[in-house]
């Protein structure tokens, strides 16, 4: 095969889970922004790696960008059959979370670097694009799902969880923006994040109770795709985060309802981060078990790692702020540097695998 068609074939079957790189390093940029630990001599430290994994998530989400449009135009009748399938469709979600989880980083450490002006106009294209093509491609998928009579019980995977999480990031981009908006649009900017995070989360619900099925009455999926399992921590950590913001953010809306709705996110946040501990409790033996048993071969799928543990780490923080709490601030400092060696892991193997050529295997 000469290098020309090589690269064609590559384009016509580009993964479309990518962008899961870009939802991973945009929020480890936010994490380490946010100072974990609250160690004064430290900060200058994070907030400079903050910086760096912010503009390198830019960076990639242009370059993956290139191929994903490119594919979508020279190459729309395997584009659409992927979005059909009831593995790579729910991947492609990955693309407007994306550019999400990389608005919020932009909100908290884009302004380290970027001059106000161009965070704030970043902020705003990002969150637009993003919350349009969130709910566009969550509804596309779920459609085809029901439209496909060949879907098996057994076809359930963690991938699924990505449109509902998506849908559960948008109100972090929404509520970024209400500082910056109008005062007309603050109000219909903090509705819409309350019935995005309704959206996302009761459907991540059902979708947590079809996968539950699954794993009991049928054989544990195939090594490469147990990372799906760990997207699981996304709507949790996600879920608690928002409920946590729509607390502090609601002061001028919910009005008095704000004394007893802010006791109310803080115990719900907690309840999803404890039901978070117990999920890692049983996705991180099952990993351990698929790495000592064959191990679990590369794929873009990978990056399911990262951001999942990214929101569940900065859910813990979020309550250790909240509750003002040495335990949680602890906890969410080690959970911050277990991601940060992760995030090395997993980007190092994406390495290898692209000189291999490996990476653009499909599996």
């Amino acid at each position: 095969m000469s290098v020309q068609s090589s690269r064609q074939e590559i384009l016509r079957t580009f993964h479309p889970g990518w962008f899961g790189a870009v939802m991973g390093t945009a929020i480890l940029a936010t994490i380490l922004s946010l100072n974990p630990a609250g160690l004064v001599a430290l900060k200058p430290v994070l907030q400079a790696a903050a910086v760096g994994f912010h503009l390198f998530a830019l960076i990639l989400l242009i370059g993956l960008l290139i191929p994903t449009v490119y594919r979508w135009i020279v190459y729309p009748q395997e584009s659409l059959q992927d979005l059909k399938h009831p593995i790579f469709g729910a991947m492609f979600a990955t693309l407007p979370a994306g550019f999400l989880v990389l608005a919020s980083a932009t909100a908290s450490a884009g302004k380290l670097w970027l001059p106000p002006s161009v965070s704030t106009s970043l902020l705003i294209i990002l969150s637009g694009i993003g919350t349009v093509l969130g709910f566009a491609f969550s509804v596309a998928f779920t459609y085809f799902l029901f439209l496909n009579p060949e879907v098996r019980k057994d076809q359930a995977n963690g991938a699924w969880f990505i449109p509902p999480v998506t849908n559960i990031i948008i109100p972090l981009a929404l509520l970024s923006l209400i500082p910056l908006a109008p005062e007309s649009f603050q109000n219909p900017l903090y509705a819409l994040s309350i019935a995005f995070w309704g959206a996302g989360f009761f459907l991540f619900l059902m979708v947590a109770a079809i996968l539950y099925e699954r794993l009991i009455f049928h054989s544990l999926p195939p090594a490469g795709m147990i990372p799906s399992l760990w997207i699981g921590l996304g709507p949790l950590g996600v879920g608690g985060l928002v409920l946590l913001r729509l607390a502090q953010a609601g002061t001028s809306f919910l009005g008095e309802a704000m004394t007893i709705f802010l006791p109310l996110a803080s115990v719900a946040a907690l309840a999803l981060w404890g039901l978070g501990i117990w999920w890692l409790g049983v996705v991180l033996p099952i990993t351990l078990r698929a790495e000592k048993h064959g191990g679990i071969p590369y794929n873009p799928g990978w990056w399911g790692y990262i951001f999942p543990g990214g929101a569940f780490t900065a859910l813990t923080l979020s309550l250790a702020r909240t509750l003002q709490s040495a335990f949680f601030e602890t906890l969410g400092a080690l959970f911050a540097l277990g991601l940060l060696l992760l995030w090395i892991r997993v980007f190092w193997n994406t390495l290898k695998a692209i000189q291999k050529g490996t990476a653009w295997k499909r599996g």
